[in-house]
């Protein structure tokens, strides 16, 4: 993942594309089709949420 995301950002550098990683984020591997089901069901369902999160605001 390191490597990945080195060679995204000397990418994005060398042709002058304004990117940047998010902050705090935690990368994971994908190990099961289980583990794939949560991770998508929390990625449709997290925006209904944003409007009680107080960091958001």
């Amino acid at each position: 993942m390191r490597g990945f995301k080195s060679a995204v950002t000397m990418q994005a550098r060398m042709l002058d594309i304004p990117f940047d990683w998010q902050a705090r984020y935690h990368d994971r591997v994908i190990r099961d089709d289980e583990e794939f089901r949560k991770i998508a069901a929390y990625i449709e369902q997290n925006p209904l949420n944003w409007c009680n999160d107080d960091l958001n605001k």
